[in-house]
Order: C-alpha cells, then sequence, then structure tokens
C-alpha cells in the first residue's frame, strides 16, 4: 500500500478510464493516488476521507494529503463502499473483480476491469460521476440519478449484465422502450405521473431510507432521487445496518 503521484502508475491506468484520458490531455498530472498492489479486502470503505479509514490507517503515516484515486491492480472485496461528497470523494479503480454488498457514489469515476458483483444496493447519483465494467456485472439493486452515467445501452440489452431492480431517472423518455429485460419486475412505463412512484422503492428499501410523501417538500417528483434520504443511507451503512430488503 503506497501513495504515489499518477504519472508513476499511469500505465496501470485503464486505457479507457476517465483517469487516463485526463492524464494524457494534461501530459501527466501532479496529482496523488493511492496504489495497492494486488487483492484487496475492507470491511467499509469512505472514499470522502480515504485515508482515515481503518483498514488503510495503519499503513500510510502522511494523513495530511489529499488523495484523489485508490487504484487496486488485483480484486478487491468490500462490506460497504460510500461517500457523502457527491463532488470531491475519491475515486476507485480496480484492475480485477469487486465484490461488495453495497455502494453509494456520486460524482467520482468507477472502473472496474473485471466484473462487479453487488449483493445489495448501487447507487450512482451525480452527472459527473461515471460507472464503467469490462466485465459481467451482477447487482440487486441498482439507481442512477441526476444524470449519473453509465452504459445505459449495455444495460438495456441485457449484455453480461444482470440486475434484478433497476431504477434510472431516464424511465420517462418517450422513446424508452420496455421489453423485459433482466426481470425488472414490469416496473417500468412512459407515464410520467407513475414512474417515479414512492411503492416500488418502498418494496426493496428499508424504510428510513425514504422520505414520507407527507415530509415531500417538492410538488412534483422527478427524480428517484427525491424519495431517498442519502444522509440516512450513508449512515446505515456506516453502522452496517442493510439498506435492501433482501427476501430470505
Amino acid at each position: 500500500m503506497h501513495l504515489k503521484k499518477i504519472s508513476e502508475i499511469e500505465d496501470l491506468l485503464p486505457p479507457k478510464s476517465w483517469a487516463a484520458n485526463h492524464n494524457k490531455l494534461n501530459n501527466g498530472t501532479p496529482e496523488t493516488i493511492l496504489l495497492i498492489e494486488g487483492d484487496f479486502e475492507c470491511h467499509n470503505l469512505n472514499l470522502d476521507t480515504l485515508l482515515a479509514n481503518h483498514c488503510i490507517l495503519s499503513h500510510i503515516r502522511n494523513q495530511e494529503q489529499l488523495i484523489g484515486k485508490l487504484i487496486v491492480t488485483g480484486h478487491m472485496k468490500a462490506n460497504n463502499i460510500w461517500c457523502n461528497n457527491t463532488e470531491d470523494a475519491a475515486s476507485l479503480i480496480v484492475l480485477g473483480n469487486l465484490d461488495a454488498a453495497n455502494i453509494v457514489v456520486g460524482g467520482q469515476e468507477i472502473y472496474v476491469c473485471g466484473n462487479l458483483n453487488i449483493h445489495g444496493l448501487f447507487w450512482g447519483d451525480n452527472n459527473s460521476g461515471t460507472l464503467s465494467i469490462q466485465g459481467h456485472v451482477n447487482m440487486h439493486t441498482f439507481i442512477a440519478t441526476n444524470e449519473y452515467y453509465y452504459d445505459r445501452d449495455r444495460f438495456l440489452e441485457e449484455n453480461k449484465v444482470v440486475v434484478s431492480n433497476f431504477f434510472c431517472d431516464e424511465d420517462s423518455i418517450e422513446d424508452y422502450k420496455p421489453n423485459g429485460f433482466m426481470s425488472f419486475k414490469e416496473f417500468f412505463t412512459t407515464d410520467p405521473e407513475t414512474v417515479f412512484d414512492r411503492e416500488l422503492l418502498e418494496d426493496l428499501l428499508h424504510e428510513d431510507c425514504l422520505i414520507a410523501e407527507e415530509d415531500l417538500e417538492i410538488e412534483d417528483v422527478f427524480s428517484w432521487h427525491d424519495w431517498m434520504l442519502r444522509d440516512v443511507v450513508t449512515d446505515r451503512l456506516k453502522n452496517n445496518q442493510p439498506i435492501v430488503v433482501l427476501e430470505d
């Protein structure tokens, strides 16, 4: 586990990643990254304060540096990965497989060269955030809000992607054509009055993760984000409490 300048490890960056393109366009950057060589397993990982995580704290002496990326050269396994700051949290690049119970992220890059397995919730929320997976995708629940970027065509075509419960803000666009892919339980409709129906989330997420209808401060709901309490979700992750109601 080492702190490195990104210019020192640029050969490790996936060629199609935002990190590689940004580094190339700027002829190298002075950014400091955390490099973990080989496989990495941790219980929880807070991407807001990367060096303060218990699984990293004992390995890195200098806690004052701002770390923009975590790069794992092998496989990674974690219970929960999250950030509260949807703008400036660290990015995560895994050159092998990534296996996690829950991931809740925002405006950073999540890039997985291998397979991505999510046993509970993956929630991406921010239009500058990106999710890229080269291998197979298997998720229980996927939520993309506020124009979070992922390969939507690949998800819709079920191209090495299995998602049991899928929610994205583009569900109401006119060119959406439900076709029964990925066992989505007929959740989707082009009717804007029902597309962001809170009841669909109630069936999957613990009640305290959602805003009560009587407490909603906006007249019209335009995103699944409008129903969700991010601070509550991340607090539950910190305390190892479930987000998704899993069937026995």
